[in-house]
Parts: structure tokens; sequence; C-alpha cells
């Protein structure tokens, strides 16, 4: 895999104590080692149903934030192999799954942006909200109300035909796929979860749509301004 990006391997590391213990000299009866694992918490709304009818602005994002999917030149995103796997399955995904539409997404080197429908009644709209926001007012809340996902994961998973169950399906069969060119079975794509913004209406819509066109542009302007002269 030399031409291709270097993918990252989980390893959890053993608890401290157990290290301290067999510096000492302590005797201790091996086990199995605790993994120790940090407990992210929840911003979603949690009176909102995600199993049923919305509108949402989701960001997943790559493992550490690496640039895995490709590079950002003047002219947008040119992807590479596995970000052209990324586009497929997005595109497949819409086909497949009956219930979502993907109004417009882009695919950043290292995340992933998308505006979905998730419709199961034939009565769904947009309500008109009364609240003006501006398209720089929509930067500072955003980083502010993005949820970091799902809630800790039931050992039944997401429930079907929901936004958790489409944004699971979609990382599993990217990380299959990812791990089965790259050769190695313990890579890591994802980071945990991922970021959600219920879109209220039109005017929202609007918004999140001009976010996303523009994201490539803005992060070419980003690295021109970090570039060493």
């Amino acid at each position: 895999m030399s031409a291709r990006t270097t993918l990252h391997v989980f390893r959890p590391y053993r608890d401290r104590s157990t290290r301290i213990q067999k510096q000492q000299g302590k005797r201790f009866r091996m086990s199995t080692p605790r993994m120790i694992f940090r407990r992210r918490n929840t911003r979603r709304c949690r009176s909102h149903s995600y199993s049923g009818d919305g509108m949402y602005h989701l960001t997943l994002r790559s493992a550490v934030m690496e640039n895995l999917f490709g590079m950002v030149t003047q002219a947008g995103v040119v992807l590479n192999e596995y970000g052209r796997i990324a586009h497929e399955e997005l595109l497949r995904t819409e086909q497949i799954r009956q219930e979502l539409s993907i109004l417009r997404f882009v695919i950043m080197p290292n995340h992933i942006h998308l505006l979905v429908v998730l419709k199961r009644s034939t009565d769904f709209s947009l309500s008109n909200s009364r609240t003006k926001v501006s398209g720089s007012a929509y930067n500072r809340r955003r980083s502010t109300h993005a949820g970091t996902g799902p809630h800790p994961r039931s050992t039944a998973g997401p429930p079907p035909r929901s936004l958790g169950s489409f944004v699971a399906g979609y990382k599993s069969i990217i990380t299959r796929r990812i791990r089965e060119i790259s050769g190695q079975s313990g890579a890591v794509i994802w980071q945990r979860n991922y970021d959600d913004r219920i879109v209220r209406s039109h005017r929202m819509k609007q918004i999140v749509c001009g976010y996303i066109q523009r994201n490539p542009q803005r992060e070419w302007i980003r690295l021109q301004q970090h570039q060493i002269p």
C-alpha cells in the first residue's frame, strides 16, 4: 500500500494500574486487559424522533481527520480511490433506501457533508420557522448545537429505516470495502458517531445547501492562507 493513505489500526491500551503493579513486583492474577474508553456526551435533540420524518444536515468525519478521500484543488475536490468508493456507495444507498433522499452532498478529503430527507409519510413538509438565521450565524450555531451522533448503542442497534440506521449502514460498507482494498483488516476509517443538525425551514435549507456547495472553495482558500511561502 505504498501509494495509498496509511490507515490507523485501533489498539486499546491497558489499565495503568496493572503496569504499576508489575513494575513494583506485586503479585497479581493475569486476566483480560481492561479497555479504557472515553465516554462521549450527546447533544442531540432528545425531544425529536430521528426515526420519523425530517431533514438533516449530517457530517461524517474520517478517523483522526486524515485526508482519506482525496485532496482539495482550486477546481474542487479530486477524489482518490477511497473517495470514489464513498461517492459510489452514497448513490447506491439512495437507490436502496426508498425512505431516504440525498438533496446535496460533498465529499471532502477528511469529512463528508450531506443534506438528507428522511420521509416515511406522504404529508411531510418543512415548517416555516420564524427564526431568521444568516449564513454567518449558521456557522456559529452549528458548532454549538451539532450533535455527536446517536445515543450509546443498545444490543438491538438503531431502529430500521432511521437516520442512525442509514449512517451505520453507510459507514459499514465503506469500512468493509476500504479494508478489502488496503489489506488492513483492523483499519479504522471513521470517527465514532456523527454530527447532525435538524433543518426546520426552507430558509435553513438554502443556507445548508450554500454551505455544502462552497465547502471546497473555503477549504482551498484556507489552505492557501496557511501555505508556507
